[in-house]
């Protein structure tokens, strides 16, 4: 039960996520035409296949009823996140634009608003493999009984 009030947060967190990005891509500032740090799309792009990577996962989130195929879609995003964050630490980018053009209209500072994304994409990671494993203990165990 307790679960449902996760995804439920999470389908909320990634629905205002996408938007900042779409509105974000929508925008005509120098920063988002610039190569991104692979150098093979540009930031513009990069923030429109994360946007749609987000979509793809609420649409499953709120297609799927059951909790294993909610954290497996969950888990995959996240997993995607992370590493994009760990490439960007090892490139030795300070932060991660991943709300684009949001921090600039954002109440709060930059660094802020990236602090509160990675403990979101923490949460949203411990959440969804923890269900995960959950579900393949559960099976585990009835399959032994």
């Amino acid at each position: 039960m307790k679960y449902r009030y996760f995804i439920e947060a999470c389908k909320l967190l990634l629905v205002a996520t996408a938007i900042l990005k779409i509105v974000s891509v929508l925008g005509e500032v120098a920063y988002l035409g610039k190569p991104s740090f692979l150098g093979v799309v540009t930031n513009r792009q990069m923030l429109l296949i994360a946007a749609l990577a987000e979509v793809v996962t609420i649409v499953a989130l709120y297609h799927y009823r059951e909790p294993y195929p909610q954290a497996l879609a969950l888990a995959w995003l996240t997993t995607c996140f992370l590493i994009w964050r760990v490439a960007l630490r090892l490139a030795e980018f300070e932060q991660c634009g991943c709300l684009g053009t949001a921090y600039g209209w954002l109440p709060m500072k930059a660094a802020t608003v990236d602090t509160l994304m990675k403990i979101a994409l923490g949460v949203m990671l411990v959440g969804s493999y923890g269900r995960i494993a959950m579900e393949v203990k559960g099976r585990r165990t009835s399959g032994n009984g």
